[in-house]
Protein backbone atom coordinates (compact mmCIF):
# COMPACT_ATOMS: atom_id res chain seq x y z
CA UNK A 1 0.00 0.00 0.00
CA UNK A 2 1.08 3.51 -0.67
CA UNK A 3 0.00 7.09 -0.17
CA UNK A 4 -3.29 7.87 1.56
CA UNK A 5 -4.23 4.19 1.85
CA UNK A 6 -1.05 3.37 3.77
CA UNK A 7 -1.56 6.48 5.90
CA UNK A 8 -5.12 5.36 6.70
CA UNK A 9 -3.90 1.95 7.86
CA UNK A 10 -1.28 3.58 10.09
CA UNK A 11 -3.44 6.33 11.60
CA UNK A 12 -7.16 5.46 11.63
CA UNK A 13 -8.09 5.33 15.34
CA UNK A 14 -10.21 2.67 17.02
CA UNK A 15 -12.32 3.07 20.14
CA UNK A 16 -10.74 1.22 23.05
CA UNK A 17 -13.05 -1.35 24.63
CA UNK A 18 -12.52 -3.89 27.37
CA UNK A 19 -15.22 -6.45 28.13
CA UNK A 20 -15.64 -8.44 31.33
CA UNK A 21 -17.94 -11.38 31.87
CA UNK A 22 -19.36 -11.75 35.37
CA UNK A 23 -21.18 -14.82 36.60
CA UNK A 24 -23.98 -14.33 39.13
CA UNK A 25 -24.42 -17.09 41.71
CA UNK A 26 -27.96 -15.88 42.33
CA UNK A 27 -30.23 -13.17 40.91
CA UNK A 28 -29.40 -10.24 43.20
CA UNK A 29 -31.60 -8.01 41.02
CA UNK A 30 -34.63 -9.89 42.36
CA UNK A 31 -33.60 -8.86 45.89
CA UNK A 32 -33.19 -5.15 45.19
CA UNK A 33 -35.98 -4.92 42.62
CA UNK A 34 -33.79 -3.17 40.04
CA UNK A 35 -32.94 -4.18 36.51
CA UNK A 36 -29.88 -6.41 36.13
CA UNK A 37 -28.68 -4.12 33.32
CA UNK A 38 -26.95 -0.86 34.21
CA UNK A 39 -25.52 2.18 32.45
CA UNK A 40 -23.19 3.98 34.82
CA UNK A 41 -20.92 6.98 34.62
CA UNK A 42 -18.41 5.27 36.87
CA UNK A 43 -15.95 2.39 36.88
CA UNK A 44 -18.60 -0.17 35.92
CA UNK A 45 -19.34 1.26 32.47
CA UNK A 46 -22.41 -0.53 31.20
CA UNK A 47 -23.62 -3.98 32.24
CA UNK A 48 -25.89 -6.09 30.07
CA UNK A 49 -27.66 -9.23 31.26
CA UNK A 50 -26.55 -12.48 29.65
CA UNK A 51 -29.05 -15.28 29.17
CA UNK A 52 -27.15 -18.56 29.19
CA UNK A 53 -29.38 -20.38 31.67
CA UNK A 54 -31.65 -23.35 31.16
CA UNK A 55 -34.18 -21.15 29.33
CA UNK A 56 -34.16 -17.77 27.62
CA UNK A 57 -35.54 -15.94 30.64
CA UNK A 58 -32.73 -17.09 32.97
CA UNK A 59 -30.02 -14.49 33.48
CA UNK A 60 -26.74 -16.18 34.29
CA UNK A 61 -24.50 -13.16 34.50
CA UNK A 62 -23.49 -9.78 33.14
CA UNK A 63 -21.34 -8.61 30.27
CA UNK A 64 -19.72 -5.38 31.42
CA UNK A 65 -18.19 -3.02 28.87
CA UNK A 66 -15.70 -0.24 29.46
CA UNK A 67 -15.21 2.04 26.46
CA UNK A 68 -12.78 4.81 25.64
CA UNK A 69 -10.77 6.22 28.53
CA UNK A 70 -12.47 3.84 30.98
CA UNK A 71 -11.25 0.85 28.94
CA UNK A 72 -7.72 2.24 29.03
CA UNK A 73 -8.03 2.68 32.81
CA UNK A 74 -9.08 -0.98 33.21
CA UNK A 75 -6.18 -2.03 30.97
CA UNK A 76 -3.63 -0.06 33.02
CA UNK A 77 -4.85 -1.74 36.21
CA UNK A 78 -4.46 -5.21 34.72
CA UNK A 79 -7.18 -7.85 34.47
CA UNK A 80 -7.13 -9.14 38.04
CA UNK A 81 -7.09 -5.72 39.73
CA UNK A 82 -9.65 -4.28 37.33
CA UNK A 83 -12.05 -7.20 37.91
CA UNK A 84 -11.72 -6.92 41.69
CA UNK A 85 -12.46 -3.20 41.48
CA UNK A 86 -15.34 -3.79 39.05
CA UNK A 87 -17.05 -6.25 41.38
CA UNK A 88 -16.45 -3.94 44.37
CA UNK A 89 -17.96 -1.04 42.39
CA UNK A 90 -21.08 -3.00 41.48
CA UNK A 91 -21.43 -4.23 45.07
CA UNK A 92 -21.18 -0.62 46.31
CA UNK A 93 -23.95 0.47 43.92
CA UNK A 94 -26.01 -2.67 44.39
CA UNK A 95 -25.54 -4.05 47.95
CA UNK A 96 -27.74 -7.05 47.03
CA UNK A 97 -24.88 -8.18 44.73
CA UNK A 98 -22.42 -8.56 47.61
CA UNK A 99 -20.64 -11.91 47.32
CA UNK A 100 -22.74 -13.01 44.34
CA UNK A 101 -20.50 -12.00 41.40
CA UNK A 102 -17.45 -13.74 40.00
CA UNK A 103 -15.33 -12.51 37.09
CA UNK A 104 -14.98 -15.30 34.53
CA UNK A 105 -13.30 -13.51 31.61
CA UNK A 106 -11.86 -10.17 30.58
CA UNK A 107 -10.67 -9.13 27.11
CA UNK A 108 -9.09 -5.86 26.07
CA UNK A 109 -9.84 -5.37 22.38
CA UNK A 110 -7.54 -2.35 22.30
CA UNK A 111 -4.77 -4.70 23.42
CA UNK A 112 -5.41 -7.16 20.59
CA UNK A 113 -2.92 -6.52 17.80
CA UNK A 114 -5.21 -7.38 14.90
CA UNK A 115 -8.27 -5.49 16.14
CA UNK A 116 -6.88 -2.48 17.98
CA UNK A 117 -10.26 -1.72 19.52
CA UNK A 118 -13.99 -1.82 19.02
CA UNK A 119 -14.96 0.36 16.08
CA UNK A 120 -12.98 2.65 13.81
CA UNK A 121 -13.73 6.33 13.87
CA UNK A 122 -12.46 9.21 11.81
CA UNK A 123 -10.46 12.07 13.26
CA UNK A 124 -10.94 15.58 11.85
CA UNK A 125 -9.94 15.70 8.19
CA UNK A 126 -9.64 11.94 7.75
CA UNK A 127 -12.92 11.41 5.93
CA UNK A 128 -11.94 13.82 3.17
CA UNK A 129 -8.42 12.37 3.04
CA UNK A 130 -9.08 8.64 3.27
CA UNK A 131 -12.58 7.54 2.32
CA UNK A 132 -12.26 7.72 -1.46
CA UNK A 133 -9.30 5.34 -1.73
CA UNK A 134 -8.99 3.56 1.59
CA UNK A 135 -10.80 0.40 0.48
CA UNK A 136 -9.27 0.15 -3.00
CA UNK A 137 -7.62 -3.15 -3.80
CA UNK A 138 -3.85 -3.29 -3.59
CA UNK A 139 -2.90 -5.69 -6.33
CA UNK A 140 -4.54 -9.01 -5.52
CA UNK A 141 -5.40 -7.95 -1.98
CA UNK A 142 -8.99 -6.77 -1.41
CA UNK A 143 -10.12 -5.03 1.76
CA UNK A 144 -13.28 -5.21 3.82
CA UNK A 145 -14.36 -4.24 7.33
CA UNK A 146 -16.78 -1.98 9.14
CA UNK A 147 -14.48 1.02 8.68
CA UNK A 148 -14.97 0.83 4.89
CA UNK A 149 -18.77 0.65 4.93
CA UNK A 150 -20.97 3.37 3.49
CA UNK A 151 -24.46 2.14 4.47
CA UNK A 152 -23.98 0.94 8.07
CA UNK A 153 -21.46 0.64 10.90
CA UNK A 154 -20.52 -2.32 13.07
CA UNK A 155 -21.23 -5.91 12.02
CA UNK A 156 -23.63 -4.83 9.30
CA UNK A 157 -20.93 -2.64 7.78
CA UNK A 158 -18.42 -5.48 7.91
CA UNK A 159 -20.88 -7.70 6.04
CA UNK A 160 -21.58 -4.95 3.49
CA UNK A 161 -17.90 -4.61 2.64
CA UNK A 162 -17.26 -8.36 2.72
CA UNK A 163 -19.91 -8.76 0.03
CA UNK A 164 -18.30 -5.97 -2.02
CA UNK A 165 -14.83 -7.57 -1.68
CA UNK A 166 -16.17 -11.00 -2.66
CA UNK A 167 -17.80 -9.53 -5.78
CA UNK A 168 -14.56 -7.73 -6.65
CA UNK A 169 -12.63 -10.99 -6.39
CA UNK A 170 -15.19 -13.00 -8.35
CA UNK A 171 -15.33 -10.47 -11.17
CA UNK A 172 -11.57 -9.72 -11.35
Amino acid sequence: MQGRQAEAVRTLPYQPITIAMLQASEPFWDSDGLSPGMWTDGFSGNAMPQRFGTNSSDISGLMVQARGLLALQWDRLGKEAAMRRLIADIEAMRPAAKGKLKATACVSWAGEYFSGGDIAYYSPGQIASFVAGMGASAGRIHFCGEHLATAARGLEGALETAERAAIEILTA
